[in-house]
């Protein structure tokens, strides 16, 4: 293996740990969402509960917005991010870029 397929390895990994994680936080916030429902409508929330066509429509949410999310990365969108580091003196703040893709 070349350098080259090193690298679209690397960015699938990445990739797909950015969906995985996406969808796992987004999934607990539908079960956190499903559960305020249930306390908080508790009879509404009987009669919705049986639809197995709105379980799959959450799930299809989850996932559909977790590939949206992913999606800018896979595309090949790079982000170079820059942090302040202070240096000495009064009121200087110089932006340093960081690129995290070389």
């Amino acid at each position: 293996m070349d350098d080259n397929d090193d690298d679209e390895l690397d960015g699938l990994w990445i990739a797909l740990d950015i969906l995985l994680c996406t969808a796992s936080i987004l999934s607990l916030c539908a079960i956190s969402i499903d559960r305020y429902l249930a306390i908080t409508r508790p009879l509404a929330y009987s009669r919705r509960r049986r639809s197995k066509r709105l379980a799959l429509s959450m799930i299809s949410c989850v996932w559909v917005a977790a590939a949206i999310i992913t999606s800018p990365p896979i595309l090949g969108c790079k982000v170079t991010c820059s942090r302040i580091l202070p240096t000495p003196g009064f009121g200087q703040h110089p932006h340093v870029p960081i690129d995290f893709h070389d």
